[in-house]
């Protein structure tokens, strides 16, 4: 059965699939999340029908995806297939992945959009600004807004976890900034 939220999800699908055939005043697309939030399980519904697998697919696509982007984050971070392996296992057995990551809500496509934002984020930290590759850097600062500019507009509460994509932007510069001085001074 639908949960009360999913129930929720299937009547702002339905307001926007009637669109103009309602009367004025009466299009209730409002969510509590962005204008993406509703879009991946309105997807799933006209692929599958309004049915729970409908409404749920892009979320548990989107929960096996960020399981998959954990083991590739925790593998750069620690540098450790091993490790990786057990951040992902960690993850895939936390709350996140068991209860809401299996419901047609949109926490696991916004925690995707977050986590690939921070993912990009300490890409550009941990290669720095390269003179040689400008566009590698650029490309790294560029995806990580895109990402979460996803999940902004997947929902907007979000942008309490951005303020660490913004501090880990910060710290990189300065920390490249740093070291380029001091190879000027050398």
């Amino acid at each position: 059965n639908f949960t009360q939220d999913e129930m929720y999800t299937l009547m702002q699908i339905d307001n926007i699939l009637l669109g103009s055939t309602l009367p004025e005043g009466t299009y209730n697309a409002d969510t509590d999340s962005g204008p993406l939030a509703v879009l991946f399980p309105l997807l799933g519904t006209l692929i599958f029908g309004k049915s729970v697998f409908g409404l749920r697919i892009f979320s548990v696509l989107f929960t096996s995806a960020l399981v998959a982007l954990v083991w590739m984050f925790g593998k750069k971070l620690f540098k450790n297939e091993g490790f990786a392996f057990l951040a992902a296992i960690l993850f895939a057995g936390g709350g996140l992945a068991l209860t809401v990551g299996r419901l047609g809500l949109t926490f696991s496509i916004s925690a995707f959009f977050v986590l690939l934002s921070y993912f990009f984020m300490y890409r550009f930290y941990a290669r720095g600004v390269s003179s040689e590759k400008p566009v590698g850097t650029a490309l790294s600062v560029l995806l990580s807004g895109l990402a979460f500019a996803f999940a902004f507009a997947v929902d907007p509460k979000t942008v309490i976890a951005g303020i660490g994509t913004l501090v880990l932007f910060v710290f990189g510069a300065v920390r490249h900034h740093r070291a380029h001085a001091y190879n000027q001074r050398k």
